[in-house]
């Protein structure tokens, strides 16, 4: 597996989801959203991150690189997500996981900002 060096383009589209997390957890939810509107209430910021790192771990554990990056925010979470997400254009991925975790994270995002069609919310 070859690891790359950050691309602009990576580090780009990892500042835009980094963009969207902040959308997304500040986002009101309506009764019409997949949560039924639960999230109007306030959701705290580290549980959604540590379910969905929780959920990327399950996901990706077989693949070496991508996991090791995943572990590595699970077991040490200082700093703001927003921050780690925005960094992950610099992480030592290869291309193939670098673009598995930002869809992975669109699609999350998107959702929980309410940007999404699908409206798989939190």
């Amino acid at each position: 597996m070859a690891l790359r060096a950050p691309q602009a383009g990576a580090r780009d589209a990892f500042d835009e989801l980094a963009e969207l997390w902040i959308v997304g957890i500040n986002a009101p939810h309506d009764a019409g959203c997949a949560c039924g509107g639960v999230a109007m209430a306030s959701i705290a910021a580290v549980d959604i991150e540590r379910d969905f790192l929780s959920y990327l771990a399950g996901k990706h554990k077989s693949v070496a690189d991508l996991s090791a990056v995943i572990a590595a925010r699970r077991q040490s979470p200082e700093g703001a997500c927003e921050r780690w997400i925005a960094g992950l254009g610099a992480a030592p991925l290869s291309p193939e996981s670098s673009a598995r975790l930002e869809s992975d994270l669109r699609v999350f995002l998107e959702s929980l900002g309410g940007r999404s069609k699908f409206a798989i919310c939190y």
